[in-house]
């Protein structure tokens, strides 16, 4: 079993920022910004994952299947969910249609399974304890912040789940959905490790290689009709 230290395993989550899988985040971005931007997408994808869990499981179930990693199945309520967080994100491209936002939600919803799947393989783990300090720690950037909506965050999670804020970091939903997002840092981390130095601090380059990766996946990845469909992709 190997154990990444929280931080490593959260430093990594970025997600391509446009319907081609490109990287568009501008080199004169201050540092604080890019924290706030990763504050928010990871804790838009926390959020939404911890709060709708159950009401996806339920839909799951009486929905068609989108796409499959090896025995791994993708309903389509779950790409629907994620086409909702997407257009709904402070962040969003505004001019999107809802067929982009679900294709780039099958996109980012397969590369997701694959990476999940790769982090279990390669036997990566991280403890309760340090998780919920990771979420302290990043409970402390969203206060220092400038930005409402990154300071109420939290706040608004912690609604999501029923919980007060003070105990958002302990509670299961909440660490189970940080999980996922702590192997999917983690497992980006380990593949940005085979690259060049030069290379690894390099958001197109390192997106490049996560991408070859999936690609290069053991196992099978078929996309179903209503994947396609839903994506407006040729049956």
């Amino acid at each position: 079993m190997v154990v990444i230290p929280v931080d490593v395993g959260l430093a990594l989550i970025k997600e391509p920022d446009n319907d081609k899988g490109e990287i568009t985040m501008k080199k004169t971005m201050t540092k604080i910004v890019c924290v706030r931007v990763c504050v928010l997408q990871s804790l838009l994808v926390l959020a939404t994952a911890a709060g709708n869990a159950q009401n996806v499981a339920h839909l799951a179930k009486l929905t068609a299947v989108a796409a499959r990693v090896g025995e791994t199945e993708i309903p389509v309520a779950t790409l629907r969910t994620r086409a909702r967080m997407l257009a709904s994100s402070p962040i969003a491209d505004n001019d999107a249609d809802l067929q982009s936002l679900q294709r780039r939600a099958l996109r980012q919803v397969i590369r997701e399974t694959v990476l999940l799947k790769a982090a279990d393989d390669e036997g990566l783990s991280v403890s309760d304890v340090d998780l919920s300090r990771g979420i302290l720690e990043m409970q402390a950037v969203a206060g220092q912040s400038d930005d409402p909506s990154v300071r109420s965050a939290f706040d608004q999670a912690a609604g999501r789940l029923g919980v007060a804020v003070g105990q958002f970091s302990t509670d299961a939903r909440a660490l189970a959905a940080y999980r996922r997002l702590w192997k999917l840092g983690a497992i980006r981390a380990r593949i940005a490790e085979r690259l060049p130095l030069e290379d690894r601090n390099d958001p197109a380059k390192l997106d490049n290689a996560i991408e070859r990766y999936v690609s290069e996946w053991k196992e099978p990845i078929v996309i179903m009709s209503a994947g396609r469909q839903l994506a407006g992709e040729p049956q």
